[in-house]
């Protein structure tokens, strides 16, 4: 009689357990993980101050950025991860004051990206990706899903007139001690 009650309370447990049974786990589309690549070489990487979990890209081994035994807690260092479905998605990277050097790649591929903060580092953004004086370009490297940018700090040349049309979800902007030149768009006024 006791097995058969040991055997009933196991499978009404495995029976209840339906979001740990036979589910993938969320692991971060390959075109974010290429995104993540590229901004890691791009601003030298390896001599961040912190780049914890980062340092395993190119390594050859698997990584998750976003920890696929619990999306919800990243285990690279900077990032903040959402889950959809089978999927965890990289919605913010906050690096501010972590050494970047080089010049910001294309985040076009992180599609679920809502914060960037690459505040008080020393790369420069000077490419016609992020921002220039072209009106048809300017910020076309960074997600239209793009809320919060702050870039202060932080050796960047151009003007903002017409580059805020690309992101049309932005709400914060800061370009703090930067080479900006020109009017402020009357978007963030």
């Amino acid at each position: 009689m006791a097995n058969q009650f040991i055997y009933l309370f196991t499978l009404v447990i495995y029976l209840c357990a339906p979001a740990t049974r036979g589910s993938a786990p969320a692991w971060v589309p390959a075109e974010e993980m290429a995104a993540l690549q590229s901004f890691y070489t791009s601003l030298a990487g390896d001599k961040w101050a912190n780049n914890s979990g980062w340092a395993t890209l190119g390594t050859g081994e698997p990584t998750d950025p976003c920890g696929s035994a619990t999306p919800a807690t990243p285990v690279w260092f900077g990032l903040n991860c959402s889950t959809s479905g089978n999927s965890s998605h990289v919605s913010g990277i906050e690096l501010s004051d972590n050494n970047l050097l080089g010049t910001l790649p294309s985040l076009v591929q992180l599609g679920h990206l809502r914060i960037l903060d690459v505040s008080s580092s020393f790369f420069n953004v000077s490419n016609p990706n992020i921002i220039t004086q072209s009106t048809q370009e300017c910020f076309s490297g960074l997600p239209r899903s793009l809320q919060v940018a702050r870039f202060g700090y932080n050796r960047i040349t151009g003007s903002l007139a017409g580059c805020l049309d690309h992101l049309p979800q932005l709400i914060q902007l800061s370009m703090i001690h930067t080479e900006i030149v020109g009017e402020i768009p009357s978007l963030l006024c």
